[in-house]
Formats: structure tokens, C-alpha cells, sequence
């Protein structure tokens, strides 16, 4: 597997079902190139520009889907007061030192967030 370099265009061809196929032509900035770089080949997770691409776009397609089909219809409406109170009680945690970097994962930052302040934090 070749490593595309900077000056390059990124050429992706995939196979799609029903033998579609689409064609895409990225014009990437260097520092998004190198990153493209650093995922693919031996030394990365994929072994082609088309299959980190392809991942990305079922990861996105797989997070839209779940949005989708979030069930919203029972949480509780708010006040006015009771966001402000929320935000303030916000601020108050991050001048206290409370809080840390989000994983991306709500499920993981709950677990780790119950792990610092305990299950009523």
C-alpha cells in the first residue's frame, strides 16, 4: 500500500451494493492528508484511503440512525429558572475543578464521572 503524499490528490473509488459505484476526489489540506496517512497502509488500521472513508461514513450513518430512534417524548419540560439554575450549577463545577475532557462516549464519561464524585455527583 502506497502512502499518498501531500501534493496529491486523494482518488477513492467504492464498490457499492448493486454495483453502484462512486467516485470521490478530496482536495485535503496537508494536516488532514497527514491524518488520512497516519489510518491507513501497514502502520495503520485500514489498509486504503476508500475503507477509512467508507468506516467513517457507516459510523456516521450508524449515529444519525440511533439519533433517529431516541424516544424524547418522555423527558421532562423545563423552566426557564431551572436551565439558568442548571447552567450556573455548571459553572459552579468547572470553578471548583470538576470536570474533566469528554471520551465522545456519554456512556463512558457517565461511568467515569460516577467514578470521581460518586453516583449523586
Amino acid at each position: 500500500m502506497r502512502t499518498v503524499k501531500r501534493s496529491q490528490r486523494v482518488l477513492l473509488t467504492e464498490y457499492l451494493p448493486m454495483a453502484t459505484t462512486l467516485k470521490l476526489e478530496l482536495h485535503l489540506p496537508d494536516h488532514l492528508l497527514e491524518f488520512v496517512n497516519s489510518k491507513v497502509g501497514a502502520e495503520g488500521l485500514y489498509p486504503n484511503a476508500t475503507a477509512f472513508v467508507q468506516d467513517l461514513i457507516e459510523a456516521k450513518q450508524q449515529e444519525e440512525t440511533e439519533f433517529a430512534e431516541l424516544d424524547f417524548s418522555e423527558m421532562p419540560e423545563e423552566t426557564d429558572e431551572e436551565i439558568i439554575e442548571g447552567i450556573l450549577e455548571s459553572v459552579k463545577d468547572i470553578r471548583e475543578g470538576r470536570y474533566f475532557t469528554s471520551t465522545g462516549d456519554f456512556k463512558k464519561d457517565m461511568e467515569k464521572a460516577e467514578s470521581l464524585w460518586g453516583k449523586d455527583f
